[in-house]
This record gives C-alpha cells, structure tokens and sequence, in this order.
C-alpha cells in the first residue's frame, strides 16, 4: 500500500496529472467551433428538414447541434427554433433564455405571434432573472469602442450626402478606406462584435459614449435613425453607409474577404445577398456584385422590387448554394408557414435574413 500511495503522490505525478488536467481544460475551452460556413450549412438543413420534410425531431437535432457547437449564435436562429419548437408543442423557453444572450429583450417578442404569450407573462420571475442573466452576459461581448465609431460613421455619412456630389465622394472613400483597416484588424461591424441594433445599448451599460439616438439630436439630417428597429436583429446601423459606397461594395470587399468575415461569423451570408442584390438593381454603371465575381449576375433573394428583370429560380439557387443560403422555395414555404400560422422567420436589413 505504501508503494502504491508513494507512487500516486510523489512530485512528478502530480506534476503529470496537473499538465493533463490543464491539457484537457484547455481542449474543452477550444470545443466552441469558428468555422460559421458550417454553421449554415446546418441551419440550412434544419430549415429544409422542417418546411420541406416536416420532420420535427430532427429539425431540432441540427439546431441544437449548432446551438452547442458555437459561442455566437445569430439571434433569428434563435428566435425560429423556439417559434417551431412551440408550434410543435416541443420545450421551447431553453432556447429564448439562449436569446437573451444575443440581444433579445423580452419587449421583442411582442413582435411575435407565436411568442406572444411570453410578453404578456414578462413579469414572470423565471423570465425576469433568466432576462437580466442574460442581458449581463450580452453587453460584456460588445466592442463599445468599435461601436462608437460605426455610429459616428454612420451619422456622419447621413450629413454629408447632403453636401456637393464630389466632396461627399471623397469623404466616403476616406471614410471607407479607414474602416477597412479596421475591419482587416477587428472584423466586419456584425453583431457578433457590436450586438444587434439597439436604441439605448450605451446607456443600459452605463457606457461613457452616447447611444445613437442621443446623437441625432444634435444632427437632425441623420433622421433615418430616428427610429430604431430592434426586432430586425441584425447590426443594420452601417448598411446605409456601405449602400452609398459609389464605387461599389464588392469593389471595396471581395469574395476573398467576404467568406473570410462569414467564416469568422462576423457578418451573415444573407447581409451579402443584401448587397448583392441591390448593387444588381440599382448600380448598372458597369458595376461589381458578388454573383458577377463568380461568372454570373443575378439576385439571390428577389426581384428586389424591380419589375425590369426575370427572376431566374435556378440561377437563383447556384448563387444561393455559393452563399450558403437554403434554396428559394424554402423561402417561399417559409413565407407560407407565416401567413397560415403566424410565425415571423424573415429579419435583417429589408427582412432578407
């Protein structure tokens, strides 16, 4: 017995115990994948197995395998599983507790149908702690620093489209130029570093920096933040910004870089649909779009309200595959389920998410 016990105890096993238990701490600690091409991919097949296949249980699987696979979870993801996961009379809270840590507040599900019912409970004491736990661990994600400057940014660029066309010109190519650095450094200005659009996120954590609505008093031209619409969950804050970019957003951020930032989840793969889309039907000057680096020009999402152009479904769905999106008809079955059953799967900057 006394070899035995000198043998477990003596300084070098110790030592060795110690390194493997660090060893294995730090292996469970880099569990948490970076790889968000994945992640959509099998969002994606959730999506499908749902609207398609109605197979709930396994519509559930992929969901939970990416909710515990990632430390970023994009909020609508969230948000879609739990109206399922209800609808399917399946446990449900789990997931908008998760929500709460993305930016969700309890006062976004009355834009919900299906979660209604929360928000007329949002005095719930379960509801409530699980709420402020939540919240807490929101605002120690966000970049504050990074944050102030998109909104100086912002507000800025909504004043100066209001000076003659040449000086607004070469203010956004300084603008822009100096945002790439950051964004090579940091990331893009998703909701991964700043959180989703938010109306009082500054004051709420008593941060020095003025919340974007504050700011507006003091620039009047920057009225189209008047209103902040938090239940798109997304950072939509920039996007008018990169739209007024007129030498184009694809000529400033390549596919290179693009897939980089949708790697590293710092911007959805959809946001750049966005872009797309628009640089397709409002930038015919020779111009530069995501689907046009890849051998062809065409929409991802819609005809973005044009009526001057086909809308090609297969073309649609080779692009769509190339950007990580779910084919159109799980869209248009998408769309089906919200009239029928009340669901709200739709979120993003014009609701293309």
């Amino acid at each position: 017995l006394s070899i035995i016990s000198s043998f477990f105890f003596n300084k070098s096993m110790i030592k060795l115990i110690s390194f493997f238990l660090f060893t294995l701490l730090g292996y469970s600690q880099c569990i948490k994948k970076v790889d968000y091409l994945q992640y959509h991919k099998d969002i994606n097949r959730a999506e499908v197995l749902f609207f398609k296949e109605q197979s709930v249980d396994s519509t559930l699987f992929y969901y939970e395998k990416v909710f515990n696979s990632y430390d970023f979870i994009f909020l609508k993801d969230l948000i879609n599983c739990a109206q399922i996961a209800k609808h399917c009379n399946k446990p449900y809270l789990k997931y908008i507790y998760r929500a709460f840590e993305f930016g969700l507040k309890v006062e976004h599900l009355n834009s919900y149908p299906v979660l209604r019912d929360l928000f007329v409970l949002k005095k719930q004491n379960d509801l409530k702690v699980e709420y402020e736990k939540g919240r807490q661990l929101y605002l120690k994600k966000i970049d504050f620093n990074y944050l102030d400057y998109i909104y100086e940014l912002a507000v800025k660029d909504q004043v100066d489209k209001y000076l003659e066309k040449s000086v607004y010109h070469f203010k956004l190519k300084n603008n822009l130029h100096k945002l790439k650095e950051i964004i090579n450094k940091k990331g893009f200005p998703g909701e991964r570093l700043l959180g989703i659009a938010d109306s009082t996120i500054c004051e709420e954590a008593n941060i020095k920096i003025k919340d974007l609505r504050i700011r507006i008093v003091t620039n009047p031209k920057a009225a189209t933040f008047n209103e902040i619409i938090e239940s798109k969950f997304a950072q939509i804050i920039p996007f008018p910004f990169f739209m007024h970019i007129d030498y184009y957003f694809f000529k400033a951020f390549d596919s290179k870089v693009l897939i980089r930032e949708i790697k590293k989840g710092n911007i959805h793969p959809r946001d750049i649909a966005f872009f797309n889309d628009f640089a397709v039907t409002t930038l015919q000057r020779g111009n530069s779009s995501f689907s046009k680096e890849h051998k062809t020009v065409g929409f991802y999402f819609s005809t973005f309200g044009s009526t001057n152009e086909v809308f090609n479904v297969a073309l649609a769905n080779k692009l769509r595959e190339e950007l990580f999106m779910v084919p159109y008809e799980i869209d248009i079955l998408k769309k089906e389920f919200e009239k029928k059953y009340g669901f709200r799967f739709f979120s993003g900057h014009s609701n293309y998410r």
